[in-house]
């Protein structure tokens, strides 16, 4: 999981734009409530790394809700800065959701849920990259019952930048397998907990399983190649592929983490070494 970089966007002047482009009646509706968003954009941009302390603006009717959610969904400028924040985005994360680092971000997900926060519904530092899974299990959720925040705001959360994914490998039977996917942290910090329920939310425990053990039987395959290399030698082998996977998705892609827990256990790295 890696930060995402923030275009620089003049948000008052895309709501002005995206106002500016509405039929009479409804610009004229979105012109009263303009000053209440942009002053709501700047409570916002004021609370970045605590979310959290952000309420509904109750100022908004119903009917203004309803013109900001639509305004979401169609217009020329908002089309634009949809495509700037996906191209925007480092090659790894054009690829790969930025939630869960699997599947392709083929929407944007409203960090803060247009049905609850209409007024963010247009705001582009609101808009995160996403799969289609992660937004239908993100869903309108923001916040745990006791007031805490179960989502990775991947603009402005400092995520640790040491390994946090773990990953075990276990061998029963001389045949490895994946004993286990947890997460331990160098240093308490309340992002920590933020991480921990964001994995929680989006099952992605679960979600890995799969995919990791497809990986690690293709990786012991392809490590057939090294057979009667010493341990040593099959140990730089693998720190070749930790570093490219690295530098491409960040030190908590799970397939780093995996290569990571190969390269860690050294029973079985002597039983690959085994001609």
């Amino acid at each position: 999981m890696i930060n995402l970089p923030y275009l620089d966007i003049d948000e008052n002047d895309l709501l002005n734009q995206i106002i500016q482009s509405k039929q009479a009646s409804n610009r004229i509706v979105l012109e009263n409530i303009k000053s209440a968003i942009i002053e709501d954009y700047g409570n916002y941009s004021d609370n970045e790394r605590n979310l959290e302390n952000l309420e509904a603006d109750t100022r908004i009717s119903n009917v203004e809700k309803e013109l900001l959610q639509s305004s979401y969904k169609q217009g020329k400028k908002i089309s634009e800065i949809k495509e700037r924040i996906k191209k925007g985005m480092p090659d790894a994360i054009q690829e790969k959701c930025p939630y869960c680092m699997l599947s392709e971000p083929t929407t944007l997900d409203h960090y803060l849920d247009k049905s609850s926060f209409p007024e963010y519904s247009v705001y582009a530092k609101n808009l995160v990259p996403c799969c289609s899974r992660c937004n239908s299990l993100k869903g309108s959720k923001f916040l745990s019952d006791n007031g805490k925040r179960i989502f990775i705001s991947f603009y402005f959360d400092e995520i640790p930048q040491h390994p946090f994914l773990k990953i075990y490998i276990g061998i029963k039977d001389n045949i490895p397998y994946v004993k286990q996917i947890t997460l331990m942290f160098e240093e308490e910090k309340e992002v920590n907990d933020i991480i921990e329920m964001h994995y929680a939310e989006l099952k992605l425990f679960e979600r890995y399983k799969l995919p990791i053990s497809n990986r690690l039987s293709s990786l012991l395959y392809e490590l057939k190649a090294y057979n009667g290399y010493s341990v040593d030698k099959l140990k730089e082998v693998i720190k070749i592929r930790i570093q490219i996977t690295e530098k491409i998705y960040g030190n908590n892609f799970w397939e780093t983490c995996l290569y990571r827990g190969v390269l860690e256990n050294e029973e079985l790295l002597n039983l690959l070494c085994k001609k």
